[in-house]
């Protein structure tokens, strides 16, 4: 197994090579090929994507579907291209691809709040999000990270997402040092819109189907009554990437139960908004339904 991983993290950072030779949108155009690739791969994970779509969205076409499913691989394809160059280009580079929607009023937050909590999902390219604000605007941020099953490639990309002061936190041992990060004042950011414990986590509504949703982000926002704020990445015609961002509203909220799954709902609402604004953005490839809540759900 160790050689198969030193081999595939050498494909990896042979791709990575090629992509470092090309421009802005030669690099997003071999991402077309690398998600064509990945498609033409994976013909049961295709079949996943392709269900998701069409119960999320029952009333387009086929063709529409099909257009989503094609966009949302080479989603996966232009953002893997753009990850493997992130060891090698430098912070000017790095800037050279995003534009902030609104820098007054980031900046404004970043000024005036004692810490916050970022979430977002797989959309767009979601390296971006953390890699680029710290580099933006000179900061650290901490990132709750899942590692890889190949450690050799796992170790390899967490060496390009710190390079410019980042702090990885693997998720497996995040409970303490994520509480340490955000009462100490500082950013930490996390991906909330993967399948979670139907065991511990909630579900909550997301494209009229209940989806178990980690609650952490949520209560961790209440009990520690930090701003919790949705930020991502959406992908312009050339290639290069617009930050926007909105604090979900919690002032009305209490650090009960209740609130929690009212807050886990309304950041999940936001993801929900935006992918039905851009699908062809999100990676609709993972199980985000494979649980089924049971006759009654506990948590809400």
């Amino acid at each position: 197994m160790e050689i198969f991983y030193k081999l595939s993290t050498m494909l990896l950072l042979s791709i990575g090579w090629i992509s470092s030779l090309l421009s802005i949108r030669g690099r997003g155009r071999l991402g077309y090929v690398l998600g064509d690739l990945l498609r033409f791969l994976s013909s049961s994970r295709k079949h996943i994507t392709y269900d998701n779509i069409d119960k999320a969205f029952p009333d387009k076409s086929k063709i529409e579907k099909i257009k989503i499913l094609i966009g949302s691989y080479r989603n996966l394809g232009i953002t893997l291209a753009e990850l493997l160059v992130y060891g090698k280009i430098s912070k000017n580079e790095l800037l050279n691809y995003i534009e902030i929607a609104d820098y007054d009023g980031l900046k404004n937050l970043l000024n005036n709040s004692n810490g916050f909590l970022v979430v977002s999902g797989h959309f767009g390219n979601w390296e971006l999000n953390a890699l680029g604000l710290s580099t933006y605007f000179d900061l650290s941020i901490s990132v709750v990270v899942k590692g890889l099953k190949n450690y050799v490639a796992d170790k390899v990309i967490n060496s390009y997402r710190t390079r410019f002061g980042n702090k990885m936190i693997p998720m497996d041992k995040a409970a303490r040092e994520i509480i340490k990060t955000l009462r100490e004042g500082r950013i930490l950011a996390l991906l909330a819109d993967q399948s979670a414990d139907p065991d511990k986590d909630v579900f909550v509504p997301f494209f009229g189907r209940l989806a178990v949703t980690y609650e952490a982000p949520a209560e961790l926002a209440l009990k520690l009554n930090v701003p919790l704020v949705f930020i991502y990445c959406v992908r312009q015609p050339d290639f290069r990437y617009k930050v926007e961002f909105e604090i979900i509203k919690t002032d009305d909220l209490d650090k009960s139960k209740e609130s929690v799954y009212e807050l886990t709902c309304r950041h999940v609402a936001t993801l929900e908004a935006l992918i039905r604004k851009y699908p062809e953005m999100w990676s609709w490839q993972h199980r985000r339904w494979k649980h089924v809540p049971k006759i009654t759900n506990k948590n809400k």
